[in-house]
């Protein structure tokens, strides 16, 4: 029995069940006063198979440069240096603040609108490790807004859906 736990480490040498755990501090505190309307448990959000209604495209958005595919032959013999883009911008903008979702909501065209950043935070919830919360506006046609806070959303680090979290 001894042997074969022995050899069932993890990473650093430290077995699985003696693995650092960190907690983080959770994005929005929960109050004592809030009522709770509905309780998803990601683990089973995650098994669900739904039929998934056709999705169409309303209008394509936005610039994105060119990649440049010699990047994709670089070996270590053939290093090459990434080039830093000193005029570039990024736009960390909300469902909210969005022009183009804007005029969409004005014109009645769709049901939800949500951005790329929010869905995909959506999509990999259940393997998320860093708090984040996104607030859902409902308008008066009965439109959902999902939309983002600020803060540390648009900033995640690479390995956040990693087997073994960050530290």
């Amino acid at each position: 029995r001894s042997r074969r736990y022995k050899n069932n480490k993890g990473r650093w040498g430290r077995p699985w069940h003696r693995r650092m755990r960190i907690d983080r501090d959770p994005s929005v505190q929960v109050q004592a006063s809030w009522e709770m309307r509905e309780e998803i448990d990601l683990n089973e959000m995650s098994k669900f198979i739904a039929n998934e209604p056709r999705a169409e495209d309303l209008r394509w958005a936005g610039f994105l440069d060119k990649y440049d595919d010699a990047y994709d032959r670089i070996k270590v013999r053939t290093a090459r240096p990434l080039r830093r883009f000193e005029k570039r911008d990024f736009f960390y903008v909300t469902t909210t603040d969005d022009p183009v979702m804007g005029e969409f909501v004005a014109a009645g065209e769709g049901d939800v609108f949500i951005t790329d950043t929010i869905l995909a935070h959506l999509v990999t919830s259940s393997r998320s490790v860093y708090p984040w919360d996104i607030v859902v506006h409902k308008t008066q046609g009965g439109k959902l807004l999902f939309d983002k806070r600020d803060g540390q959303f648009d900033l995640l680090t690479v390995s956040e859906t990693a087997m073994e979290p960050p530290t």
